[in-house]
């Protein structure tokens, strides 16, 4: 089993002995996966590149490549941009999941976008209307997606992947939704509710999720508070844990 604490990767074996390894470049990882050779990957928001740790814990960049030490604090994100390795772009990946043919999906955060990545470290894009194409710009706001498109978008926050090549995300807009084979983007649950997010208030005030924010129902009646982490069991339920933006935490369950 291994174990990511955001500063360091342990492995601990059967019988409870525990190996720890040094992060890559000091940098901390917000999403792991491990594939059948015993690989590691760690996925960082804060450089937004996919690394990968062999048995014997060398590291090395699998895909995409750090731009903000390039340009900056002004840099926004590095971008998006298809391609193989280090010509691939994301910006604040923040979750994978892998499949039993070591192929990789990045919830790709700011690009409002979820990826492939290939074992030769080639990407691609699932679904998704990325803000950016390439580097996104030094300084300034990224461009706002037109009113038209915010219906088709999915900011995934977490990801999972269900039989037959289906990808589950739960979406920073507070949604669950199912991503099919051919990019089809399908509702399952929650809906967009600004009532999940706290009104503005002058200087420092609690964030404290509405009572509404926790609603158990069927699809788009059901409500959800920026639901974070989500795994699937072997029966194809869902277990997602919601109220990350609010400290008020839960675990819900979607069948």
């Amino acid at each position: 089993m291994w174990v990511n604490t955001f500063q360091q990767l342990f492995k601990i074996a059967p019988d409870g002995t525990q190996t720890g390894f040094t992060p890559f470049a000091a940098q901390s990882g917000s999403a792991m996966v491990v594939d059948r050779a015993g690989n590691v990957y760690v996925v960082s928001e804060h450089d937004d590149t996919l690394h990968k740790m062999t048995p014997d814990g060398h590291w090395s960049v699998l895909a995409g490549s750090n731009l903000n030490a390039a340009v900056g604090s002004g840099l926004v994100g590095s971008g998006y941009q298809d391609g193989p390795g280090a010509q691939a772009l994301f910006r604040m990946p923040s979750d994978l999941a892998i499949d039993d043919r070591d192929v990789i999906y990045v919830a790709d955060s700011n690009n409002s976008a979820i990826r492939k990545v290939m074992p030769d470290g080639s990407v691609s894009t699932v679904a998704g209307k990325p803000i950016y194409q390439g580097p996104s710009p030094a300084s300034g706001s990224p461009t706002p997606i037109p009113s038209a498109l915010l219906a088709n978008t999915i900011s995934p926050s977490s990801i999972a992947l269900g039989p037959q090549g289906v990808v589950y995300a739960t979406t920073r807009d507070n949604r669950l939704v199912a991503v099919q084979v051919d990019g089809t983007v399908k509702l399952i649950a929650g809906d967009r509710v600004l009532g999940c997010e706290p009104a503005p208030c002058p200087g420092f005030c609690p964030s404290v999720a509405p009572v509404n924010c926790h609603v158990d129902a069927v699809g788009s009646a059901a409500r959800f508070a920026r639901p974070r982490c989500m795994v699937i069991d072997h029966a194809g339920a869902l277990y997602i844990l919601d109220g990350e933006r609010f400290g008020d935490l839960r675990i819900r369950k979607v069948v």
